[in-house]
């Protein structure tokens, strides 16, 4: 069985991990755990823009590939097998997309 659970680094988003983390599951499931960063939204075409775009862009990803790597730790820290995966866009379509 696969199992995806979206997270952020909202506190409903560690207590479902928390949650996952102390049910039984069948041995042969697996845990894809996904953090989705979205675009800022802009205003405006000034130079530069692209430059700073690219460098928030980034440090979104790190704190998605973060928020995911963190949770998928504390599910194979409980001894299940999880990976964590990073997406952009919208969360609705990446998650379905996922499963």
């Amino acid at each position: 069985m696969k199992v995806v659970v979206g997270v952020d680094d909202s506190e409903y988003a560690g207590a479902a991990i928390r949650h996952v983390a102390a049910a039984t599951w069948p041995a042969s499931t697996r845990f894809i755990v996904v953090s989705i960063y979205t675009w800022p939204v802009l205003v405006g075409g000034e130079e530069g823009t692209a430059v700073i775009v690219e460098k928030l862009l980034g440090e979104r990803e790190k704190q998605a590939r973060k928020i995911a790597e963190d949770a998928a730790a504390e599910l194979r820290k409980a001894g299940l097998k999880a990976e964590a995966r990073v997406g952009s866009g919208d969360p609705r379509f990446i998650l379905v997309d996922t499963a």
